[in-house]
Parts: structure tokens; C-alpha cells; sequence
């Protein structure tokens, strides 16, 4: 039988040979005997014995190790956003033992990204795990400039005023606090606060 190399579990099926033709092939993963056809897949990880048979009067037979391989899985956990403020963090993938490389990481072996290096905008990170099977995964982190929001100050109010709204100097966030009726714009009652000092948060 002509001698295979370690194969990835997830390689196409192929035909095996032999010196000589006209043989009968048998193993775990032989899905054709008259073609020697091998199914990595369907043999699975793992060392496997094949045998080849020619019969007849001078009939011999012999056998063969193939060896199936893990396919390597680098699936990298996505982390989207980051704000350039955020203290260094380590990545995650599904499989360890790869190589992390990409603008902002610092510690390749672990996968730590740190923001503030990265700087500002979108970057692509890479994970390689490296080997006969080994494969490559990629994802975008977007580091964006930290927010710092400003209350515009308010007056102290009489319980029977009607709602006010609200005002800071950045759009988009949600208010909080005894006396907000409405989150989103930032509606506050003083009656339903009630007389007394309130926090508000933004």
C-alpha cells in the first residue's frame, strides 16, 4: 500500500493505493473496498488500521496506519466595541493554544487587547492555531472615544411646577432617579419625586 501522511477529519474523501491493482480494501473509514475509497470523516480522530487483500494462488496482503487529525476550531468570541478608556482585556476562542496578532494586542499567547494602543477605529484581530489542521479566524473590534455626558443644571423647583425635561450636553443616553417619568427623555415630576433633594443620573 502506498504510505498516507496525517489527514484533517474533515478532508474530502479519496481513493487509497497499491502496487498492485484488483485487491479488496477494509478498515475503519473504507467506504468503497473495491476503490479504497477512504472517509476521514467517517472513520473519525484516531489511528486506523487498513488492509488490502489480493487473493488468488499468489494473493498477499497488507496494512497500512492512517492517522486522522482534529480540525483546529480558532472561532474567536466577537467582542464588537470597546471604548479607548477600557482597561486591557484578553480575548477568547473556542480552542487555545493559537497565536493572537493584530493592532492592540499585546500579549499574542493570551490574546490581550488594550484599547488605548489600538487607538481609536476599527481593527481586525487574527487568532492562528498553527499544525497540520490547524485554521484562522478573524474579528473586527471597534474602540470608540469614552463618553463623558454633562447635566445642564437645574434651579430648585416647587413640588406643584408641571414635568420639565431634561438637557445634557451629549444625545442618547437614559436618565434615572426618583421623579423621572420618562427614561428616554429625560422627563422629570416633582410631584412624583416629592419634596426633597433627588439624584438624577445620565
Amino acid at each position: 500500500i502506498n504510505p498516507v501522511s496525517n489527514i484533517c477529519v474533515n478532508t474530502n474523501a479519496f481513493n487509497l493505493s497499491a502496487v498492485n491493482t484488483g485487491g479488496i480494501w477494509s478498515g475503519n473509514g473504507i467506504t468503497d473496498p473495491n476503490a479504497g475509497t477512504f472517509d476521514p470523516s467517517s472513520a473519525g480522530v484516531g489511528s486506523h488500521a487498513i488492509n488490502y487483500t489480493i487473493a488468488g494462488n499468489c494473493g498477499d496482503s497488507d496494512q497500512i496506519i492512517i492517522i486522522v487529525d482534529p480540525q483546529a476550531n480558532p472561532s474567536i468570541n466577537p467582542i464588537s466595541q470597546a471604548c479607548l478608556t477600557d482597561q486591557p482585556f484578553n480575548l477568547i476562542s473556542a480552542q487555545g493554544g493559537g497565536i493572537w496578532s493584530g493592532i492592540g494586542i499585546t500579549d499574542p499567547n493570551i490574546g490581550t487587547f488594550d484599547p488605548s494602543i489600538a487607538g481609536i477605529g476599527t481593527h481586525t484581530i487574527s487568532y492562528t492555531i498553527s499544525g497540520n489542521c490547524g485554521a484562522t479566524d478573524q474579528t473586527n473590534i471597534t474602540v470608540s472615544n469614552s463618553l463623558n455626558p454633562s447635566i445642564d443644571s437645574v434651579n430648585p423647583i416647587c413640588i406643584s411646577e408641571p414635568p420639565i425635561v431634561l438637557t445634557a450636553d451629549l444625545n442618547g443616553g437614559l436618565w434615572s432617579g426618583n421623579g423621572i417619568v420618562n427614561t428616554s427623555l429625560g422627563t422629570f415630576n416633582p410631584a412624583t419625586a416629592g419634596v426633597g433633594t433627588h439624584t438624577i443620573t445620565y
